[in-house]
């Protein structure tokens, strides 16, 4: 006598065996839930690969303009030392030994100031600090990663003002980019209070 059960197996007499469509329908069924879970995991790392790479460049842009902002406050700083030193430093058709006495009083003290603390140093402003003003800055204005930096950031500019105009127009939607567009306006918001111009 032969009989199929639920468990899809063949009892013949006493013996059972298993029934092989069963069997592969079985694999199969483990095979597209194996390949679904796969392809799951798939778009998730997709998905955080993406936002990494979201969060990296609003890294990058972050640093970027925090240095410029840095580096253009540290030049305002220096700059009216810088320009003391033009007013200060002797005239160059001042020749030999003239020029040498009139470049050692130029870069001598003219300022003083004591600390308020009872037993405070003396700090006094000398025509080195200047010149060395002076110089710091011709190397600041003249450094090959500001001239770079400047580019990039005229770039984002004009780049923010094209999106924020086709965005103010309509033209660019939340259901053009649904996944992305709040964020682009976030970041765009919090660049533009970050522009040092």
């Amino acid at each position: 006598m032969t009989s199929s059960n639920e468990t899809g197996t063949v009892t013949q007499g006493h013996v059972t065996k298993p029934d092989p469509l069963a069997v592969a329908e079985h694999q199969r069924d483990r095979a597209i839930e194996a390949h679904d879970r796969a392809m799951h995991r798939v778009a998730q790392l997709e998905s955080e690969l993406q936002d990494a790479k979201k969060r990296h460049r609003t890294h990058v842009a972050n640093l970027i303009a925090a240095k410029v902002i840095e580096m253009e406050s540290l030049v305002e700083a220096l700059r009216p030392f810088a320009q003391a030193w033009l007013y200060r430093q002797p005239s160059f058709a001042s020749s030999g030994k003239a020029y040498e006495r009139r470049l050692e009083r130029a870069l001598g003290g003219f300022y003083s100031m004591s600390s308020f603390e009872p037993d405070g140093e003396r700090f006094v402003l000398t025509g080195h600090h200047l010149r060395d003003c002076h110089e710091a800055l011709a190397l600041v204005e003249g450094n090959p990663l500001e001239q770079m930096v400047r580019p990039i950031l005229d770039h984002y500019r004009a780049l923010h003002d094209g999106l924020s105009d086709m965005i103010e127009d309509g033209r660019l939607t939340e259901s053009d980019v649904p996944d992305d567009y709040h964020w682009l306006v976030e970041k765009m918001t919090a660049l533009a209070g970050m522009d040092p111009s």
